[in-house]
């Protein structure tokens, strides 16, 4: 678990209701940001209480708010036995941010 990530997500994701609670789920299976993280879509889905096609809605919103990459099949091709897809938040800190995990904002 990361949580400088977890933090992060709370403090700085423009997502809402189950999109930010499914991006706070995947923070939280992430224990290298580089590496990403890879759990079952249905363990996603059952975190934030929605079916699986809402997930999948879900997803799409993150991708398309630039804050998660999607790597399909990515856990087998980074040496899982299992197909699932692969997860790296790409939230950032805005420029105002003092990177803490309290997320001051600087001159605050």
């Amino acid at each position: 678990m990361s949580v400088e990530l977890v933090s992060r997500v709370l403090h700085h994701s423009h997502a809402q209701s189950h999109s930010k609670v499914i991006l706070m789920a995947i923070a939280w299976h992430t224990e290298d940001q580089s590496k990403g993280c890879w759990p079952p879509r249905e363990v996603l889905a059952n975190y934030a209480n929605v079916s699986v096609r809402t997930l999948s809605r879900s997803l799409i919103e993150l991708q398309d708010l630039g804050e998660l990459e999607v790597v399909q099949n990515g856990a087998w091709m980074r040496g899982s036995v299992t197909m699932h897809n692969l997860y790296r938040i790409k939230l950032a800190c805005p420029d105002e941010c003092d990177g803490t995990l309290n997320h001051k904002f600087l001159g605050t």
